[in-house]
């Protein structure tokens, strides 16, 4: 509450004196603000309907799916993480900004394409990932994948010999196909996809990919001592055969932003070549290596013929960094780009221990190769061999040598819960297997509330500012077993001091516990559980006064709303809800959290449309400027729609003090009038025309 907006006749009677319901500003509409029953939303729900499957369309259980936010060009924040159920499904109801309108999909499996982008159908998400085509639903591409982009250095390797700069190194190199009569234009389509595959594609069984998953987990550097044994120099790295044979390669996924070229060389066996010059036959395999809807047009079990080879024949691979070039409907592959081989020092890296650039694993009949595609010295260098990944296939595989081949790493459950190692969070407590966040896993959300209800203040939206996010840990069966969150004050544009609470949509017996509430003021009195006492629904306290985890240390009321002033650095209220027993886990919008005024309990103010709780003086409901109705489920807002409170799930940089949000923020009232229709970015965008720069607190 500001001190210069106090009325005295209102510390004798509320009815007595009553503010004007209307704030100041040019773009001020005359009447309503907003129409009747809009709540101030600034998120959706969201519906997330994900199915996972393999090549041959069976169900990837128990595969973790992370959601994240999409607007222009950029990745937003993590909104949601699940797990696949025996059907390949997650099925889940989240919130997110109102402004998005696609969300990226990212199942952490290997087989399927990586970060979809997924356009929204009204309030659903609805895909499939995966499957006989790739991808089903409405898929649009994905993010990670880099445009097609014109190299620096260029040497078209078409087909046939010529003077290439690999790596530096000027070679005189036959670049074939494995057709000899084909060319680079009857090769390959426009993005890379052979002419020359099998007619039949590999089958890709799901216990195939949930092996390959877990050895070489995405964005995880080679785990453990298994991980440094796959790159032991004892552990064999090309195709040794040991007698004649016909051998395939098959496409199983790519896990890169780069459209990598494949293609392989052969030796004899103890001969290896010295240098890249003693090079001179590359046969291309797969020009592009992308999948269908990330930059190439490949499916999981695409199957390449290599030839028959005697014994006596080593073969080697070498991937072209980045190598597909696709310009006006036609491809090349550009052999100046990076070079990398299965043959370790011929690579250019100057660490002997960075040369490595794969893992040769065997599954059952199968040899599987795994491709780091950057220099493994640079910094954005991921090391988790998994950029392309193939198998070699032979008849008779028994004329590939195996003996120095590590076997693939089979899944480890230490806690049993269903849920491997390298997926759970929690692998040793059968208990709590994952994390899901609210807002997001990266951002917080802003709480920004006027303290004089049942009076209309100034609407600077500052009085108290509250950053929060929600921790919700999981069990494998997606329940929700505890809640940890954090609260901060960020800042208080007013002389009363108060106090912070959240409503739950869970009842009080359904809580064990709760810590580290910030209590100093005596007014709040809690059950043994540490819930609010005199509640049905459980209800956390986080602080009951703002002044001890933020105060200003001139001794001034005002905190972080005066640009003129240094900003306060304030404390956090971490809070732990452990629940006695597992529960659904409900969209976390339903949780309310509300302002307790200047330390008196029964002065709440909530969001619009969240009732007050059990211990709130229901009689102010309706006076002053509050228009509540609760049989029509009509909660603090004014006569004319005016709100107490806005909750912003992306953040919020709130006007500094005496500034209306509408003079702050140019297109609020277009946004208010339409029922959150027009405008949904209002308070994010910043090109010109939405914000004043000077009424918005930016320290």
């Amino acid at each position: 509450m500001k001190k210069f907006i106090i009325p005295l006749c209102f510390l004798a009677a509320i009815a007595a004196c009553k503010k004007n319901d209307s704030i100041s500003g040019g773009n001020t509409p005359v009447g309503k603000v907003a129409p009747d029953g809009f709540t101030y939303k600034t998120t959706k729900p969201v519906n997330v309907d994900v199915t996972l499957l393999s090549n041959t369309n069976n169900a990837l259980k128990g595969v973790m799916v992370n959601v994240y936010g999409y607007r222009n060009g950029s990745l937003g924040g993590q909104v949601l993480t699940g797990l696949t159920d025996s059907s390949g499904k997650l099925n889940a109801s989240i919130s997110v900004s109102s402004y998005y309108d696609t969300l990226v999909v990212d199942a952490n499996t290997i087989g399927v394409i990586r970060n979809a982008k997924v356009f929204l159908t009204g309030n659903a998400l609805k895909c499939t990932i995966g499957g006989t085509e790739g991808f089903a639903g409405n898929v649009a591409g994905t993010f990670s994948k880099l445009e097609s982009h014109a190299p620096t250095v260029f040497n078209t390797g078409r087909g046939g010999v010529g003077t290439f700069n690999i790596n530096g190194t000027i070679t005189n190199t036959n670049f074939v196909y494995p057709i000899p009569t084909l060319t680079g234009a009857t090769s390959a389509d426009a993005l890379g996809k052979p002419t020359y595959l099998e007619p039949t594609n590999d089958t890709i069984s799901s216990d195939l990919l949930a092996n390959l998953s877990y050895s070489l987990p995405e964005s995880k550097a080679l785990p453990g001592s298994k991980g440094q044994s796959y790159l032991d120099n004892s552990a064999t790295s090309d195709i040794i055969m040991s007698d004649t044979a016909t051998v395939w390669l098959t496409f199983v996924s790519e896990g890169a932003g780069n459209r990598n070229t494949l293609g392989y060389y052969t030796y004899p066996t103890g001969n290896p070549p010295t240098k890249l010059a003693d090079i001179t036959n590359i046969t291309y395999i797969f020009p592009n290596t992308s999948f269908k809807g990330s930059g190439g047009n490949l499916t999981s079990g695409n199957k390449v013929k290599l030839g028959n080879f005697g014994k006596g024949t080593t073969i080697g691979f070498v991937l072209f960094s980045d190598g597909w070039y696709s310009s006006k409907g036609y491809g090349y592959v550009n052999t100046a780009a990076k070079a990398f081989f299965t043959d370790a020092y011929l690579n250019p890296e100057t660490l002997p221990a960075l040369k490595k650039h794969t893992v040769l694993l065997q599954y059952k009949n199968l040899l599987l190769i795994g491709f780091e595609d950057l220099d493994r010295s640079a910094a954005s260098c991921d090391q988790d061999f998994n950029d392309v990944v193939y198998y070699v296939s032979a008849n008779p595989i028994s004329a590939i040598q195996t003996a120095n081949v590590k076997p693939v790493d089979v899944p480890v459950d230490t806690d049993g819960d269903g849920v491997n190692d390298v997926l759970d969070a929690y692998p040793n407590d059968a208990k709590r297997a994952y994390n899901t966040y609210f807002p997001s896993a990266t951002q917080y959300g802003t709480l920004a509330y006027e303290d004089n209800w049942p009076l209309q203040g100034d609407y600077d939206m500052n009085d108290l500012v509250v950053s929060y996010r929600y921790k919700m840990v999981l069990n494998a069966k997606s329940q929700l077993v505890e809640i940890d969150a954090d609260f901060a004050p960020i800042a208080a544009g007013a002389n009363f001091q108060n106090g912070f609470g959240v409503k739950f949509p869970f009842t009080t017996a359904t809580v064990q516990s709760v810590s580290g509430q910030k209590l100093a003021n005596g007014y709040i009195k809690l059950n043994a559980n540490g819930t609010e006492a005199g509640q049905t629904n459980a209800v956390i306290i986080p602080f009951d006064g703002a002044k001890q985890l933020i105060s200003n240390p001139s001794g001034a009321s005002f905190v972080n709303t005066d640009p003129n002033q240094a900003k306060v650095v304030g404390d956090t209220a971490h809070i732990a809800i452990v629940l006695t027993a597992p529960i659904t886990l409900t969209d976390p919008s339903t949780f309310d959290p509300f302002l307790i005024s200047n330390l008196r309990r029964d002065y709440e103010v909530h969001l619009p449309g969240f009732a007050p709780t059990a211990l709130a003086n229901a009689k102010l409901l309706g006076t002053g400027n509050d228009a509540s109705v609760p049989a029509a489920g009509i909660y603090y807002v004014t006569k004319l729609n005016y709100p107490f409170a806005i909750n912003f799930a992306d953040g919020f940089n709130y006007p500094v003090e005496q500034a209306p949000i509408n003079t702050s923020y140019l297109h609020f009232f277009d946004w208010t009038l339409s029922g959150g229709t027009n405008y949904a970015d209002w308070y994010k965008n910043s090109a010109a025309g939405y914000q004043v720069a000077s009424k918005i607190y930016s320290k």
